[in-house]
């Protein structure tokens, strides 16, 4: 059972539309994939968004059943696992007449451009333009004598590039193919459409004509590099200032260009993508080989009759699919939910209507309604489809839907598909957060249905359950913790309690109210802000309890020493490995950050290979122990050449001058700094904790991310001072006072190159 946070890996971009998909992370896939199914089982992906289930699937041994109402995105896995020779139907495209040229050279015309280097006639490849004076400014070109190169764009590029009117007749043309410019929603497609210069609408136009004359053999092998060509050619492809495409494009959050961005020319953009079309690579090739082939059924039908590993490709809406299914068939139910995403939806919807005609891009046309485009309507979107799957899910079943943090920022994406799943009629049972990395929610099909009530005791319950649970997650955590974290914890409790789930009882709250989105958010911060509230926002985004006396000991120092003791364990490790089994120690509520459990490994590895790494010489156990004790000793001996009197106690070293103690140094070989600072056990004189060098970052990390550490620190209750600063000063036998206050710190003075500080 995965009641831990499986990390996400990197998933390579799709050939096509690459940056424009969210991906679902190859390791994740994999995880649950192997963790809830067994070979021959049936997974199933209604809200398909790449490859991941599929190869996790299939090269497992499952069968997998794969949707989404989108045809574009079905178009683009299709290409990247079964990608057609197009060369022989993009000649045919080539060849048609436009006027008396063929197709190619009349659009190849529009690009004529003069090279910068000789000033030869040549053709523009890109043109980086500006938007603040709507005119290109840099140009990349093809030239006969000099071969592609750029320089600065002149007045007959901008006049080029200006020729055709602004929402001319190719506009319109374009728009017609979609919608009626009198709907409701006409904007949404002239924003698409404003999204591309004139002039790549006038070659999208000319282009989209001659495709439709086209064989159906050869309209089938062009659809993908099409929707390649429709992507490349827009203008949401920002430039640097050098005028060098930001790769990878940011995930674009609306049709409005960059202020600095790059049009293509479309015919060399399609030529492109036919002639040298991107590999599809399936995340890290050292952990998941490519095996056998994907084997594509014919049919969900033959699919479902087979025990052999494949995959069916459906372009269906979740209540379809759910007619075709058999009841209790099911074994996993794993996806990225859908998330808001109007500017690839509005795209998606122009782009089928354009490739396959109005009647199969209907389906996508209601998206473009701005009313689709939010959380109030999106996670009912998202419970009406699950609900309508529940019933092929076979009882033992799990449902698992996954996001990444930056899919979709701020609280409403995990408010929202936590409502869609306990509104959906599935029992939701964890929510794992790594606020760095992505969330994870798992639920079962097994119904729990709670009574109605009236809004103000529903409101009271939630308070209640949002501050008890608060105070219980960090007291488990033992040190503050970020709101998606700690939110993550409360909505998980207001789901899974055994007697009524107010989650549920929200997410069937009549429309004539607050939202539930609303509802539940504003009955969570009241509980938290309320005076008199258990817990506190110490500093921006991070909680801490009113009354820390029941906390247990920081996460972080915990994470620490797993580390250290997993590290102990085996010679060398596979980085992703032993990332993997830290996570797997710390379930639930418990769940690390990314950054803390990358800044414990760093600070106790050696690479040793590829992604492979092993416990420092100097941590191993009996090193790391005899150099203790040296240290101890360099410092009873550093105390005397400073003029105190120096003790041994339980491991401590106290300076003392006229009996009174000055410093009390405690040598410690890891960054574990919760017990003794944050439970009141203060030392005599000014305690010094000295540490090793490679310890100093991941103290730096603690610090950053605890404003109690901080705080501490800030007000002089600990110092520090490093191995090495010992060993030097002990070097010099007429070290002073000044200079050990000097060396004193996690970065001190005395070890910046900059500042020179004589020992002596």
């Amino acid at each position: 059972m995965l009641d831990y946070f499986v990390p996400s890996d990197t998933a390579s971009p799709l050939p096509l539309l690459g940056d424009l998909l969210p991906r679902l992370p190859p390791a994740v896939a994999r995880a649950y994939v192997e963790s809830y199914s067994e070979p021959g089982g049936i997974v199933l992906d209604p809200f398909c968004a790449g490859v991941s289930v599929i190869r996790a699937a299939v090269e497992s041994g499952r069968r997998a059943v794969v949707a989404s109402f989108n045809p574009i995105v079905m178009c683009a896995v299709e290409a990247a696992l079964w990608p057609v020779d197009a060369r022989a139907a993009f000649t045919h495209l080539a060849d048609t007449r436009k006027g008396d040229r063929r197709l190619a050279d009349h659009v190849l015309a529009l690009y004529a451009a003069r090279c910068p280097t000789c000033g030869a006639n040549a053709i523009a490849r890109e043109l980086v333009w500006e938007r603040s004076v709507n005119a290109p400014v840099f140009k990349i070109v093809d030239c006969h004598n000099c071969g592609t190169n750029g320089g600065p764009a002149d007045d007959a590029d901008v006049a080029a590039a200006r020729r055709h009117e602004p929402r001319g007749l190719p506009f319109w043309l374009l728009h017609g193919k979609v919608i009626s410019p009198q709907d409701e929603d006409a904007h949404r497609v002239s924003d698409a459409l404003d999204a591309y210069s004139s002039r790549a609408l006038a070659a999208i136009a000319d282009i989209l004509l001659k495709y439709e004359g086209l064989s159906p053999s050869d309209r089938h092998a062009l659809r993908a590099p099409m929707i390649g060509l429709l992507d490349a050619a827009s203008l949401l492809h920002p430039a640097d200032d050098s005028g060098q495409p930001i790769l990878p494009r940011p995930r674009p959050r609306s049709l409005r260009p960059a202020q600095r961005f790059v049009e293509r020319n479309v015919w060399l953009t399609l030529e492109s993508l036919i002639s040298n079309p991107a590999p599809l690579r399936f995340g890290d090739l050292r952990l998941y080989p490519p095996q056998q082939p994907i084997l594509r059924a014919p049919s969900l039908e033959t699919l479902l009759e087979s025990r052999q590993p494949g995959v069916c490709l459906l372009v269906e809406a979740s209540r379809d699919l759910s007619k075709r299914l058999s009841p209790r068939s099911i074994d996993v139910l794993l996806a990225r939910p859908p998330l808001p995403d109007p500017a690839f939806w509005t795209l998606s919807a122009v782009w089928s209507a354009w490739l396959w005609g109005k009647h199969e891009a209907a389906p996508l046309l209601p998206l473009l309604s701005q009313r689709r485009t939010n959380w109030d309507w999106q996670w009912r979107a998202i419970a009406s489809a699950l609900g309508s799957l529940l019933p092929a899910l076979k009882d033992e079943a799990r449902v698992a839907l996954t996001f990444n943090a930056d899919d979709a920022p701020g609280e409403s994406a995990l408010d929202g598909v936590a409502l869609a799943v306990a509104g959906s009629g599935a029992s939701l049972t964890k929510i794992l957060c790594d606020p760095f990395d992505g969330y994870r929610i798992h639920a079962r099909p097994v119904t729990r249905r709670s009574a109605d009530r009236d809004r103000e005791s529903l409101a009271q319950d939630i308070r209640d359950s949002a501050s008890q649970t608060a105070v219980k997650t960090l007291r488990a955590r033992g040190e503050p913790t970020s709101w998606p974290a700690l939110r993550a914890s409360i909505l998980e409790a207001l789901a899974a309690r055994t007697r009524g789930s107010p989650l549920s009882v929200v997410a069937r709250l009549p429309e004539d109210g607050p939202q539930p989105p609303a509802f539940l958010r504003e009955a969570i911060e009241a509980a938290l802000s309320a005076e008199g509230a258990p817990v506190v926002e110490i500093e921006s985004g991070m909680w801490w309890l009113v009354d820390a006396g029941r906390a247990g000991e920081p996460l972080a120092d915990r994470v620490e020493s797993a580390v250290a003791e997993l590290l102990q364990s085996k010679v060398e490790w596979d980085e992703r490995e032993l990332l993997s089994e830290v996570y797997r120690r710390f379930p639930s509520d418990l769940t690390p950050e990314r950054p803390l459990v990358a800044a414990c490994i760093v600070s106790y590895t050696e690479e040793v290979g590829r992604s492979r790494v092993r416990l420092r010489s100097e941590d191993q156990a009996g090193a790391r122990g005899t150099e203790i004790q040296s240290m101890q000793a360099a410092l009873a001996q550093l105390g005397g050449q400073l003029g105190y009197a120096a003790e041994t106690r339980a491991g401590q070293i106290v300076w003392k001058e006229d009996g009174a103690t000055a410093y009390t140094l405690v040598v410690s070989s890891m960054a574990t700094m919760g017990a003794m600072w944050l439970h009141g056990q203060m030392l005599a004189g000014t305690p010094v904790l000295v540490i090793p060098g490679s310890r100093a970052t991941l103290f730096q990390h603690k610090l950053a991310r605890d404003a109690r550490l901080r705080q501490a620190v800030a007000r002089g209750a600990w110092q520090f001072l490093k191995f090495s600063a010992v060993r030097q000063m002990i070097a010099h036998a007429g070290m002073d006072r000044r200079a050990f206050a000097l060396a004193l710190g996690l970065d001190p003075p005395l070890e910046k190159p900059q500042v020179q500080i004589p020992l002596w």
